[in-house]
């Protein structure tokens, strides 16, 4: 049955080992939160296992669910073979939609889908997948996330790819499991007219406008542009990890004050995060305007990184575009009241994540956002919606 199995691209026994090198490294993650208790039921690494919180009180927190995914991107990071930083950007992704509304995020659900184990190369295609599960261990200890389960599966076919010749391609989403409390929620009824804007720093792309990317490569380098030794720089820049901010927003909201004898830590107010993925500035910042009759003026920016200025070129894209395709070198815009803004920028620090003032928010009649380019140094003006 394994022979006839893997003539259809299916190994089962290699399947099993890396289910078993999976199992190994969520259980080597089951401390990392100092939130979560993890016990198994079961000595079968099929079998139950779960998790309570040890800290704060269950009866104060209500639980939720952030499901993302990597989207298209892992074309890029597999024309790269950047397996092992792919597991930042599905932690940026499930994790931010947690702390963008002042949330902790604690255990990780995902989903591997792999093309093959069953390819000629068969070492190089076991390491690939191996090194997206040493990633994931990384970034999860980083980010003081318990990766509880996952199932991992040789979908064939069913994981796509321009890249159709590629064994080593891949999809990856989870679902994200988060705590709320009501003292620590950062919904954006808070802002106000005067409050500073600090735009956290992104090098790459995060998950955003994965197939605009590709086509701009297509553009440039022509329809196997994965081939081509002179797209390859770009293709690493491109294929660069998520920046993860959910431990500096975490601390900064006071979550870590709730354990046990906790240090001294200074809780630094935000009355509105806004996670910009899966969109760009004018799509995350738009919907916390509106309600509220006020506009946003963002007149120092990070600069947008290399990859995206070259894509914007070869697209022939305008900067209004850029700004709502892309994050264009900020993956997260925090508000702050406006006295408060050095210690979120000192917090920053200590995190290693560069952080800085790019404008400030101010009453309107008809709410908007502004942005002084940093392509063109044009002023754009998108109507809040």
């Amino acid at each position: 049955m394994s022979k006839s199995y893997a003539k259809a691209g299916v190994n089962v026994e290699l399947e099993h080992q890396l289910s078993e090198e999976a199992k190994k490294v969520c259980a080597e993650t089951y401390g990392f939160s100092p939130f979560v208790e993890v016990v198994e039921f079961s000595e079968n690494f099929r079998g139950p296992r779960g998790f309570r919180l040890k800290h704060p009180d269950p009866r104060e927190v209500w639980l939720d669910g952030a499901p993302d995914g990597i989207g298209t991107k892992t074309i890029i990071l597999d024309a790269a073979g950047s397996h092992v930083s792919a597991a930042a950007d599905l932690l940026a992704m499930t994790g931010g939609d947690i702390t963008r509304w002042g949330g902790l995020p604690l255990v990780l659900f995902n989903n591997l889908e792999v093309a093959t184990l069953a390819a000629e190369d068969r070492g190089h295609v076991i390491e690939m997948h191996r090194s997206l599960l040493r990633g994931l261990r990384h970034y999860a200890a980083y980010q003081n996330v318990v990766c509880l389960r996952g199932d991992t599966a040789q979908m064939g076919q069913c994981v796509g790819s321009e890249i159709a010749h590629s064994v080593t391609r891949f999809n990856w989403s989870g679902v994200m499991i988060g705590a709320y409390m009501s003292d620590r929620m950062i919904t954006g009824k808070a802002i106000g007219a005067g409050d500073n804007i600090i735009a956290l720093r992104e090098y790459g792309f995060r998950s955003n406008g994965g197939s605009a990317v590709r086509m701009a490569l297509r553009k440039k380098f022509g329809k196997h542009w994965w081939r081509k030794d002179k797209a390859r720089t770009f293709i690493f820049e491109a294929a660069q990890p998520a920046v993860l901010y959910d431990r500096l927003l975490v601390e900064a909201n006071g979550w870590y004050d709730l354990l046990p004898n906790a240090e001294e830590r200074v809780r630094v107010p935000m009355n509105a995060i806004v996670h910009v993925t899966g969109g760009g500035i004018p799509e995350k910042f738009g919907p916390l305007l509106v309600a509220r009759g006020l506009s946003v003026e963002l007149d120092d920016l990070w600069e947008p990184p290399t990859a995206i200025r070259a894509c914007a070129e070869w697209l022939n894209m305008s900067d209004e575009e850029c700004y709502r395709v892309w994050g264009c070198g900020q993956g997260g815009l925090v508000v702050v009241p406006q006295e408060t803004h050095e210690q979120f920028l000192a917090l920053a620090s200590r995190h290693d994540i560069e952080a800085r003032v790019c404008g400030r928010v101010v009453a309107n009649r008809e709410p908007g956002i502004s942005i002084h380019s940093k392509f063109s140094s044009a002023q754009i003006c998108y109507r809040a919606c």
